[in-house]
């Protein structure tokens, strides 16, 4: 009960996206194996449904396949793809949505922060370019889009955008984007005025998925493909926690699994002058 205080207890129960319970199942399924994941999930699929029958919310969140039952750690998926995948989806979203993948991956948004971001958070002309994250939307039920602070204090941040990224984003910015500082990157293809609904990012996002061969992967997974990858390329864990505003130590630790690879590659180097 206490993680789920802990992941959930301050947020209102209609802002609960299926993606939100996802990731969490997933994140505790890692830290602390099934045996904890299982029961603590049916806790919280059952508080759940009890807020359904009461009419606190129109639906579950709680929707994670076969989330209360045992599956073997080798049949769940792999979370890391290749740059050649994520450019593949990033290829298959429709165009005025392509860049929330691209960023996903590659400056490491959540999907909420993506959806939140504005033109002023870009500045592509800055040495280096960076991106500010300072808010996310949710779309409450009843209420419709709402401007919150990110997950955690930790995730205000501004971090440095790949110079690889910056040409995507300026044509972006000049086709989909209005000129208002406080126009949103990522909006309906039909209107400019309101934040694409994650649920419509989301359909578009397992479309593209399908067509670039990754089926079973998450739009949660881009974030970490880019934490391995920034991993891997030797960052510190207090790199890792500001990249991807992460406030849990043990949350940022995940992603240094990685470094083994680049310890691996480095010793090899290095073997060349050992004298034994």
């Amino acid at each position: 009960m206490r993680r789920l205080v802990e992941r959930f207890g301050t947020q209102p129960l209609g802002s609960i996206s299926v993606e939100d319970v996802d990731t969490w199942y997933q994140d505790v399924w890692r830290e602390h194996g099934p045996g904890v994941a299982r029961p603590v999930y049916m806790t919280l699929s059952a508080c759940m449904s009890a807020a359904v029958k009461a009419g606190h919310v129109e639906a579950t969140p709680c929707r994670v396949p076969e989330g209360q039952k045992y599956v073997p750690t080798r049949d769940r998926e792999r979370q890391v793809a290749t740059p050649e995948e994520v450019q593949a989806a990033a290829n298959a979203m429709p165009s005025h949505l392509r860049v929330a993948v691209l960023l996903a991956a590659w400056c490491q948004t959540r999907l909420g922060e993506a959806i939140g971001l504005q033109r002023r958070d870009l500045d592509l002309d800055a040495t280096p370019p960076s991106l500010r994250i300072e808010r996310q939307v949710q779309y409450l039920t009843g209420v419709g889009p709402v401007e919150t602070p990110p997950k955690s204090a930790a995730g205000v941040r501004e971090i440095v955008i790949p110079a690889s990224l910056v040409p995507a984003l300026r044509a972006h910015l000049d086709i989909h984007v209005d000129a208002a500082p406080t126009s949103w990157l990522l909006h309906p293809e039909s209107t400019r005025g309101l934040p694409i609904h994650p649920n419509s990012l989301r359909a578009s996002w397992e479309k593209a998925r399908t067509a670039a061969n990754i089926p079973w992967f998450k739009f949660h997974d881009l974030r970490h493909t880019g934490l391995t990858i920034f991993a891997q390329q030797g960052a510190t864990l207090a790199e890792l926690l500001h990249r991807g505003g992460h406030s849990d130590v043990d949350v940022a630790l995940r992603y240094q699994h990685a470094t083994r690879e680049r310890d691996a590659a480095l010793a090899a180097r290095m073997d060349s002058h050992v004298l034994a």
